[in-house]
């Protein structure tokens, strides 16, 4: 089986790309598998090779999602265990267990990356060695206190279409509907867009809150704000010009008030 990271990298390497696609050819030909991660989904890149891009759509697809409260806990469990082969730190200190109700209180409080919770563990930790007080909520809650002020709160399709109305000054349901002017049209591509980036919504979902027939409306729409931004391009919308990447700002610090 091969697995490769990252094939985004690959974009404007064209020779690059012809060399993997013979690899991934050969592979398939021979019974193997294939499992590769990007950064997008394949159609919203416009660098990768049509045949390539034809590959990888023959595949099954899906998008990577952040960890649910159930799989936060285990994560926070298995990186919690004391290492097995270095018993203390440069300065003598033992690695502590964390008590099951800390690594609940984390699992139900960080709705981060894997990086972010081990992070968190590790900054437990070590406010518990300088200030000399055993790992309870309390102590937790104490160290933590930045990061769970700024944790992500979970942003649904609803709020990212209410955010896009507000900023934007749009009638309740004006994104739910058909019609097609720049003046709606352009405020829904943006929410799609967000709703991506925000959400753990798929593509489907997307697509039918605002009155796609199918997946393929959200995917072109993501697509079309991505070279939006990639062009520093402005919109015309409620009667004033807005850069995309400004206007996206804006709805954002709504969305996260």
């Amino acid at each position: 089986m091969l697995l490769l990271d990252d094939l985004h990298f690959l974009a404007k390497k064209r020779a690059t790309q012809e060399e993997f696609l013979h690899t991934f050819n050969a592979l398939l030909d021979d019974g193997r598998q294939v499992a590769v991660s990007c950064d997008c989904h394949p159609r919203l890149n416009d660098e990768f090779m049509p045949e390539l891009l034809d590959r990888l759509l023959g595949g099954a697809i899906w998008g990577l999602l952040p960890p649910d409260a159930v799989t936060r806990q285990e994560l926070l469990r298995a990186k919690s265990r004391p290492r097995r082969h270095v018993e203390t730190d440069a300065r003598g200190h033992r690695d502590s267990d964390i008590p099951e109700p800390v690594l609940e209180f984390l699992a139900a409080n960080l709705r981060g990356n894997v990086r972010e919770l081990e992070g968190a563990l590790h900054g437990v930790r070590h406010f518990s060695r300088v200030t000399g007080r055993a790992i309870d909520v309390a102590l937790a809650r104490e160290a933590l206190g930045e990061l769970l002020r700024h944790a992500v709160r979970v942003v649904h399709t609803a709020d990212v279409e209410a955010a896009v109305c507000g900023t934007l000054r749009l009638p309740a349901g004006a994104l739910q509907g058909r019609d097609r002017s720049w003046a709606v049209s352009h405020p829904r591509m943006l929410a799609v867009y967000l709703c991506r980036k925000h959400t753990a919504a798929s593509y489907g979902e997307i697509s039918k809150h605002f009155g796609g027939r199918s997946h393929s409306t959200a995917v072109a729409a993501e697509k079309t704000v991505r070279q939006w931004l990639q062009q520093n391009q402005a919109l015309a919308i409620g009667g004033r010009e807005w850069p995309v990447r400004e206007l996206l700002e804006r709805i954002e610090h709504a969305l996260m008030k």
